[in-house]
């Protein structure tokens, strides 16, 4: 014969779902912040001097990769890899 559950089983179940569902809710609030941080260190703002080099150099570690970033931003940059402006707001790939 199946157990019989108290009122007070009910509640602490209920009570026990409630609190995974808001620890579900905390880590997927905690989860979005770090998502919005790490796509706000992607983003970089061109400064006057900068090429796609340097900026490669300076915010991914190598200078080769300037063709990453191209590819990412060839809607902002356009057709010339060679012709940023200040100002333009670029996405950098992962480290």
């Amino acid at each position: 014969m199946p157990e019989k559950k108290t009122t007070d089983d009910l509640m602490n179940t209920i009570l026990g779902q409630s609190e995974a569902n808001k620890e579900d809710e905390k880590f997927d609030e905690v989860k979005a912040r770090l998502d919005r941080q790490a796509a706000a260190r992607r983003k970089y703002a061109v400064q006057a001097g900068d090429t796609l080099g340097s900026i490669a150099v300076a915010r991914l570690g190598d200078a080769a990769r300037w063709k990453e970033i191209y590819e990412a931003n060839k809607d902002v940059i356009g057709d010339n890899p060679d012709l940023i402006e200040v100002g333009m707001k670029l996405t950098l790939p992962a480290k």
